[in-house]
């Protein structure tokens, strides 16, 4: 595996990782941003997000990030963890995060993106057994960078705010048959608006120790 910039983060179960950071991932130019790991998750800039030379992509109005995934992403009923590196000039509803799989079929989809304009409140969806949260416990702020994600392993659901989990459940009938990769993006028109500049998807779910040993190995790039 392939991983430069941040050789403390956890990289068991680690299956997709885009650091526009590292310039093995994204060398300033091109239309691609290559997947870290040995798996080949390399994702298709569109709509014309912008590169900035500190490491990171303004997205626009509808940039995003996309690629069809190996078999290396989790689908069916399997474990993962999603996790990113954003920040937003303005909270807003309907800013998509990430997602994995298909939409307007129950329980095809792991997405997550904001739910309304209070700072904190998102939803991670599985298009039905969504689960909302309504709290910013991890101090999110306008024009901050914030590490959010969700994992799901097997049995409970749980969605992590600057490495505080501020929401879980234990849904069922989770059923993803699609590894289309989406960042910046989720469902139609939820786009981030905003800034990316890594993301991280493995194949089991972490413990709150390890979301915070990867928020830690990364944070004093963005003032943190």
């Amino acid at each position: 595996m392939a991983i430069e910039y941040n050789p403390i983060i956890v990289t068991n179960g680690l299956v997709g990782y885009w650091d526009a950071a590292n310039t093995r991932s994204y060398s300033g130019s091109g239309n691609t941003w290559y997947d870290l790991t040995a798996n080949g998750n390399n994702l298709t800039l569109t709509n014309s997000p912008t590169f900035n030379s500190s490491g990171y992509f303004s997205t626009g109005s509808t940039g995003y990030f996309t690629g069809a995934g190996s078999a290396s992403i989790p689908t069916g009923n399997s474990s993962y963890t999603m996790l990113l590196f954003a920040r937003l000039s303005t909270w807003a509803d309907y800013r998509g995060f990430m997602s994995v799989g298909d939409f307007l079929v129950n329980n095809q989809s792991s997405a997550l993106r904001t739910s309304t304009s209070t700072l904190g409140n998102m939803i991670h969806y599985w298009w039905g057994n969504d689960l909302s949260v309504s709290n910013n416990n991890g101090n999110i702020q306008n024009n901050q960078w914030f590490y959010v994600g969700a994992s799901f392993d097997g049995t409970t659901r749980r969605v992590y705010s600057n490495t505080v989990l501020v929401a879980s459940d234990t849904p069922t009938s989770h059923n993803v048959t699609s590894n289309t990769i989406q960042l910046a993006k989720t469902y139609s028109t939820e786009y981030l608006q905003g800034d990316i500049s890594l993301a991280q998807i493995y194949n089991r779910a972490l413990t709150a120790q390890e979301v915070l040993q990867n928020y830690n190995s990364t944070k004093k790039r963005y003032g943190l």
